[in-house]
């Protein structure tokens, strides 16, 4: 006899299988889906020299999108004071969110979030005295599940909500099986009846033997139109 669980999971399989075909339908077709949604396209930044200046680049990712401009002040800000993050002063970190200017004063409390996280890694990179570089493949190793609840941890994450930038830079950078959620995604997801659940959106998506990464960016990207289609 099917159970109830075993119906909704058939359930949200097949929606989600409707949202991957509606995103195929606003790209352009699954080639194109999966080109302009590659792991290649999102890690080809010729000006990031090392993993602080990445996870800089991350943080940028916040409430009005990626803002090259923003991260290029924090990068230059990270370069003149010259030690990398864990042998820098706690005193130092706030000024790489001040330097986004305007962005940081319109958007205050993701400004502040953002310093907080800064200042959480600043803060175990010192203590547990690593660099980002080997922090990255720490949390790479730990997979996508435990390594999103550490770092979530360590930057001082505190709500289900927050921190979207972080599961960027884990999806990202990372390359591991991330599902950020922001405002948009979640009206997405609040449309089309699916859980704004990170693991389970993953599972659902490899379930259809498609990447969740691809998926994850396409609905971030094209999640305005599809709202609008309703």
């Amino acid at each position: 006899m099917t159970t109830g669980k075993s119906a909704s999971n058939r359930e949200n399989r097949r929606r989600m299988h409707k949202l991957i075909e509606d995103l195929q339908w606003a790209c352009g077709g699954p080639a194109c889906l999966k080109t302009v949604y590659s792991d290649e396209r999102y890690s080809d930044y010729t000006d990031h020299r090392n993993a602080d200046e990445w996870f800089l680049h991350f943080l940028t990712w916040g409430p009005w999108g990626e803002d090259e401009g923003m991260c290029a002040r924090s990068r230059e800000e990270l370069r003149r004071l010259t030690t990398p993050l864990g042998r820098r002063a706690d005193a130092h970190i706030p000024r790489l969110v001040r330097v986004w200017k305007g962005q940081a004063r319109r958007y205050p409390s993701y400004a502040k979030g953002a310093e907080k996280w800064l200042l959480g890694l600043n803060r175990h990179l010192r203590e547990s005295g690593l660099g980002m570089r080997a922090f990255e493949t720490r949390i790479r190793q730990r997979g996508w599940v435990r390594g999103r609840e550490s770092l979530r941890v360590i930057c001082g994450v505190t709500t289900r909500r927050e921190g979207k930038a972080l599961d960027c830079w884990i999806r990202d950078r990372l390359n591991l099986d991330s599902f950020p959620i922001d405002t948009q995604v979640r009206r997405l997801l609040e449309l089309r009846k699916l859980p704004d659940d990170p693991a389970e959106l993953v599972r659902l998506v490899k379930a259809l033997g498609w990447n969740p990464r691809v998926i994850a960016r396409a609905a971030n990207s094209l999640s305005p139109e599809l709202v609008s289609w309703g």
